[in-house]
C-alpha cells in the first residue's frame, strides 16, 4: 500500500503540467518583446512540431527519458511560441500577474487532485472524478470570462489543453517512470497541436483550418489489464 501524501506517478505527472505550464507562459512573454507579426509564432510551432514528431516516430523503438524529456520541454516552449501569435492578433498580451496568476491556480488544482489519488474511491473512479475536475474548472473560467474581462480567463481556458492531456497521461497504464514520462510525452503533441488549432482558428476565423484535422498527432497506450488495477500508480512488473 502506497503511504505516501502524493504517489510517484502523480508527483512526476504534477511536475511535467507545471514545467509545461511555466515554460509555455514564459516562451509566450518571451515572443512579446519581439513585436513580430502573428503568423511567425504559429508557422514556427507547426514546424516545430513536425520535426519533433518525425524524430519522434523514427526512435519510436528506443525512446529514453534523454529523449522524452526534451520532448516535453521543446514542446512546451513550442506552445507558447504559437500561443504569441494569438495574443498578436487580438493586440494585447496577458499580463505577467495574470499568467502566474493562472499558473498558480491550475498547478494548485492539479497538486489538489494528485493528493485525492490515494483514496480508494478516486482509484476506483477515476474517470468521473477527472471528468468532473475539468467540468469544475472549465465552469471556473467560463464564469470568469462572463463577469470578466481580463485577458487571463482567455489564457485560463487554452491551458485546459495541457491540463487535460496532462490528466490523461495520469491514467495511461505504464510499469515505471520511463514509460510514464514517455506517456506524458506524447500528450505533448497533442497539447501542442491542438494549441496550434485553436490558434489558428482565431487568426483565420476559421480558414485556414481545411485538412488540418488530418494530421496525425503521437499517442501512447498502456497495456490493457483485465484486473481493476490502480491507474494512478505503475503496473507491477509480474502482472
Amino acid at each position: 500500500m502506497n503511504t505516501a501524501i502524493i504517489n510517484k506517478k502523480s508527483l512526476i505527472s504534477l511536475a511535467g503540467f507545471a514545467i509545461t505550464l511555466l515554460l509555455c507562459f514564459a516562451t509566450m512573454h518571451i515572443m512579446q518583446f519581439f513585436n513580430l507579426t502573428y503568423w511567425i509564432g504559429v508557422t514556427a510551432g507547426a514546424a516545430i512540431f513536425i520535426f519533433m514528431l518525425v524524430m519522434f516516430i523514427i526512435l519510436r523503438k528506443n525512446i529514453t527519458l534523454s529523449l522524452s524529456i526534451p520532448t516535453i520541454i521543446i514542446n512546451a516552449a513550442a506552445s507558447g511560441i504559437t500561443l504569441s501569435s494569438m495574443y498578436e492578433y487580438l493586440g494585447a498580451y496577458p499580463a505577467v500577474w495574470q499568467s502566474c496568476a493562472v499558473f498558480v491556480a491550475l498547478v494548485a488544482m492539479f497538486g489538489l487532485y494528485c493528493l485525492l489519488t490515494n483514496l480508494t474511491f478516486f482509484q476506483n473512479h477515476y474517470i468521473i472524478c477527472e471528468i468532473a475536475l475539468v467540468v469544475l474548472v472549465a465552469a471556473s473560467i467560463i464564469l470568469g470570462m462572463i463577469f470578466s474581462d481580463l485577458t487571463a480567463f482567455r489564457l485560463a481556458a487554452i491551458s485546459l489543453i495541457p491540463f487535460i492531456a496532462t490528466l490523461i497521461s495520469l491514467t495511461l497504464r505504464s510499469y515505471d517512470v520511463k514509460e510514464h514520462i514517455k506517456n506524458i510525452a506524447c500528450c505533448s503533441f497533442a497539447v501542442l497541436a491542438l494549441v496550434i488549432f485553436v490558434v489558428l482558428a482565431v487568426i483565420t476565423q476559421g480558414d485556414g483550418l481545411d485538412g488540418f484535422a488530418d494530421l496525425g498527432v503521437a499517442g501512447a497506450n498502456g497495456k490493457k489489464k483485465k484486473e481493476l488495477l490502480n491507474v494512478y500508480d505503475y503496473l507491477p512488473k509480474n502482472k
